[in-house]
């Protein structure tokens, strides 16, 4: 069979890019009667809405570059030219816009196709491809990327090593990923087809098709002038509250269905369901009022819940342009905490709970809120009573005692050989008192301990009057400053 492959001619089912090429228009309509594809999408509003606000989203996060470390924590990576400007000759691409357009790409056709110019190792300009205008092929094991011209040729060709294709949603096998619009045309088109109908029910100045009823067979011309005049009296929004009258035992048959009957409110209300489903977004981001749109209450919950969805869009592009850094350690990487930002009350007990177990420095909580550093800020403090894991353990202290405690302050020996015996503080029982009110207690007493030592210190170092007696029986006596000192026995007589 592969013999029999070779000789015969190659086959190609029919793609988007080739249908572009031919320059034939091929949009067939839909059960409802209309036609959907990316162009008439965006005319219902809810699909407007929905992409307008996730390519705003996804281009207005910061990003940057990082180097995953041995340990497995990371930290910025040199930035890359293409970070800042995608395009050097054309400054008005910024990344943001670079992104908005990938954004769109995955959201209006389900693929993105991004050329590297001079290579994904070493990318010196991007651009992004229209999806309708790339045609995907795989001859061999390696696919290559075909622009299709408008006679349905390729013009250009390129191969893995300078473009990147991103496709999220994608069939085993398939060379494209899955078109969402084309997944979802029928819903879409159910969409459309009931705004249609609601713009033309106003446009007719809310008049309801009938027929007109007249006794006996009227002449044709007659009736069709009838009708003109009816028409040119009544429609549009500016003829909506004409007064009309039938003449000549005229009468009107409604044969249409009203607003109230269609319910067009609900089918309103279907369309943004509708547009959330496909996008992945929850109800309320797209201004539903519908009760039970709003799945939380606390506005953080409620950030989270839309950013799970974003997720769809953003983890593929990291992954996708991770091949334009060097290094099989570095990545680029969306900073989505801008949009997980809760109430004030919330944030400012999420900074408490930060600073005091250590994982947040003044200078982080200050740049989460967009304010200059401060001096001493970048310093890392825990809660006294907080030990480390490894620490030794502690042996517990003897249970404290009801009664006071002796404390002996300290011990002096001075140039005269005597000692000062030691002020004693009385520590009331610690398991009986207040910590506080102890701690309190002990630095008056240790205060006034002090002090009575210093005057015991002045006695001892002021100068000494030495005096001899003698006694009533005849003996030496020796006093210091009046105080008996020693005695000896002299003689008697």
């Amino acid at each position: 069979m592969a013999l029999f492959d070779r000789l015969l001619p190659e086959r190609r089912t029919i793609s988007p890019a080739t249908l572009w090429g031919t320059g034939l228009e091929f949009n067939p309509r839909v059960e409802a009667g209309v036609t959907v594809n990316v162009d008439t999408a965006l005319t219902a509003s809810p699909i407007w809405a929905a992409q307008k606000l996730i390519s705003d989203d996804v281009s207005n996060l910061p990003v940057g570059s990082f180097v995953k470390k041995p340990d497995g924590t990371r930290e910025p990576f040199f930035r890359y030219a293409w970070l800042d400007l995608p395009d050097p000759f054309d400054p008005s691409i910024t990344f943001g816009s670079h992104v908005q357009q990938v954004a769109l790409s995955l959201l209006q056709d389900g693929n993105g196709f991004i050329w590297a110019e001079g290579g994904v190792h070493d990318p010196q300009r991007l651009e992004v491809f229209a999806p309708t205008t790339i045609e995907v092929r795989k001859p061999f094991r390696s696919p290559e990327y075909h622009v299709v011209g408008r006679r349905g040729r390729s013009e250009a060709m390129f191969t893995p090593l300078d473009m990147i294709h991103i496709a999220p949603f994608r069939k085993p096998g398939a060379l494209r990923g899955l078109n969402p619009i084309k997944a979802a045309e029928q819903g879409i088109g159910l969409g459309m087809a009931a705004e249609r109908y609601t713009a033309r029910f106003f446009g007719s100045g809310a008049l309801m098709p009938g027929f007109i009823k007249v006794p006996g067979e009227g002449d044709q011309k007659q009736l069709d002038d009838m009708a003109d005049a009816i028409r040119k009296r009544h429609k549009g929004w500016r003829g909506g509250g004409a007064l009309g009258f039938l003449t000549g035992g005229a009468d009107w048959v409604a044969s249409g269905i009203n607003p109230k009957d269609a319910d067009l409110s609900v089918i309103r209300e279907y369309q943004v369901e509708e547009a959330c489903r496909i996008y992945g977004i929850p109800p309320h981001k797209l201004g539903s009022q519908k009760p039970g749109a709003v799945g939380y209450a606390s506005i953080e919950q409620r950030s989270i819940d839309y950013v799970q969805g974003l997720a769809h869009y953003i983890v593929p592009i990291e992954n996708a342009y991770r091949r334009l850094t060097s290094g099989d350690t570095t990545y680029i990487k969306f900073n989505v905490a801008g949009l997980l930002r809760g109430d004030l009350v919330s944030r400012y007990g999420a900074y408490a709970t930060g600073l005091l177990n250590g994982f947040l420095s003044i200078d982080d909580v200050r740049r989460l809120e967009d304010l200059p550093p401060v001096e001493g800020g970048d310093v890392y403090r825990v809660q006294a009573q907080m030990t480390a894991i490894d620490a030794p353990p502690v042996v517990a202290a003897a249970p404290m005692r009801a009664d006071p405690v002796n404390v002996n302050i300290a011990e002096a020996t001075f140039h005269d050989d005597r000692e000062i015996p030691a002020p004693v503080v009385n520590v009331p029982a610690m398991d009986t008192v207040p910590l506080a009110e102890a701690m309190v207690a002990l630095s008056e007493r240790l205060d006034q301990a002090m002090g009575e030592q210093r005057e015991a210190l002045k006695r001892i170092s002021a100068p000494r009057r030495r005096k001899v007696i003698r006694g009533e029986k005849g003996e030496v006596i020796y006093l210091l400053d009046s105080v008996v000192v020693d005695a000896v026995p002299g003689a008697v007589g």
